[in-house]
């Protein structure tokens, strides 16, 4: 109950299942494979302060009210260097045209190395085959990211609109 690590791991557990296997989510939850709502609640009450409270109650809210906005900043201040908060900082900053704040956090992300290297390349092939001044739509965390990453850190293809079709629905 007391390692942070393992609430993390616990809830990236039963968030992948929900994800994988909707259908079967409903009909498999029981002990272990329950809620994450419930899993956010008893981590905040077990490892309240770390990193990974923190980093959790952000995950599990999408909605970028004060609150989750609070947290997200408390999990980086607490984790400046922990990659898994890095797509909530650049989708927030995004959202804001900070482009100063989210360029800082793709140079960090781009210098952990924890974006694998296929799919930099990938993204990099996509930029690479697109006419100049184009508009890449985009729907998922590994095409959206990365991209930015590449055109941020790298300088390529600045020229390209990437737009995240989740977030222009976000005000």
């Amino acid at each position: 109950k007391a390692d942070p690590e393992a609430w993390l791991n616990y809830y990236t557990a039963c968030r992948m299942a929900k994800n994988m296997f909707p259908d079967k989510w409903q009909t498999a939850k029981g002990e272990y494979l329950v809620d994450l709502d419930k899993i956010v609640k008893k981590a905040d009450e077990s490892i309240p302060n770390t990193f990974e409270n923190y980093y959790l109650k952000v995950r599990n809210n999408h909605s970028f009210n004060d609150q989750q906005i609070k947290d997200m900043f408390k999990a980086y201040e607490l984790g400046p260097d922990r990659s898994e908060i890095f797509d909530e900082l650049i989708t927030y900053y995004e959202i804001q045209r900070d482009t100063v704040n989210s360029r800082k956090i793709c140079r960090k992300w781009f210098d952990s190395r924890d974006i694998s290297p296929g799919i930099l390349n990938w993204n990099y092939n996509v930029l690479a085959s697109l006419d100049s001044n184009s508009i890449l739509v985009t729907n998922g965390d590994n095409d959206t990211y990365p991209a930015w990453v590449l055109q941020y850190v790298q300088n390529f293809r600045k020229d390209i609109l990437v737009l995240n079709i989740n977030l222009i629905m976000i005000e």
